[in-house]
């Protein structure tokens, strides 16, 4: 089941969401949130034995954002800076271990979730680096390393992918993860992205929040059924 919606801007969906008021800027930095972008395609099922219903909020959510309209600008105290090949290799193990616990939250067995682990790193990680096309960056904050950005073209240059991102925790509740997205935004349009994309598991419902917030619309919606 999936919906493909027009996209919206930001000042028709700042207001009230849900029946809350709702301000992306100012609220994001409540969220607490991490995820794996769009390489994601499904849930395999799970190895529990009866029938079981899983709620959508379960499955994921793959979502898009055109660009064609330009944010104000950015604060000059949060910006991207390219990881050294050091950094890297430090941070990808890290991410890599936060990826398969999502997973497994999701739904994914342990064994299941260790093999897309797997696959991700040797996809996208070859001997360590990232391929080529791709852009790793630290998220920094007053000169302080307050998160990452991995972002990069599917197949079709014109469209980007949000891969990955995440704010450490001692970062969190200051609005840096609405700001981390929006240079994500600028740097897509940098180089000829058209839209944006990103993949939210359906149980990440504070993640969801804020990319709705930030004018994500759903384009499709995965679910399962435990058998």
């Amino acid at each position: 089941m999936g919906r493909l919606l027009r996209p919206t801007r930001r000042d028709e969906v700042a207001g009230v969401l849900g029946g809350t008021a709702f301000d992306p800027l100012r609220e994001a930095g409540t969220v607490e949130w991490s995820e794996r972008g769009g390489h994601e395609r499904s849930l395999p099922h799970g190895t529990e034995t009866g029938p079981r219903t899983v709620p959508a909020r379960n499955a994921p959510a793959f979502q898009y954002r055109r660009l064609p309209w330009q944010h104000g600008r950015m604060t000059d105290d949060v910006r991207l800076r390219p990881k050294t090949h050091a950094e890297t290799a430090a941070w990808l193990p890290v991410a890599m271990a936060a990826y398969e616990l999502a997973r497994q939250r999701a739904g994914d067995t342990a064994e299941q979730a260790a093999v897309a682990r797997r696959a991700s790193q040797d996809q996208y990680f070859p001997d360590g680096r990232l391929i080529d096309g791709h852009l790793l960056f630290t998220v920094e904050a007053d000169g302080d390393d307050a998160g990452w950005l991995w972002i990069g073209p599917q197949s079709d240059p014109a469209s980007w992918y949000i891969w990955d991102v995440a704010i450490h925790e001692s970062h969190r509740r200051r609005g840096l993860g609405a700001r981390a997205m929006q240079l994500a935004e600028e740097v897509a349009r940098e180089h000829g992205a058209a839209n944006l994309r990103l993949n939210v598991f359906g149980y990440n419902t504070p993640a969801i929040r804020l990319y709705e917030g930030l004018g994500y619309e759903t384009a499709a919606i995965h679910m399962q059924k435990m058998l």
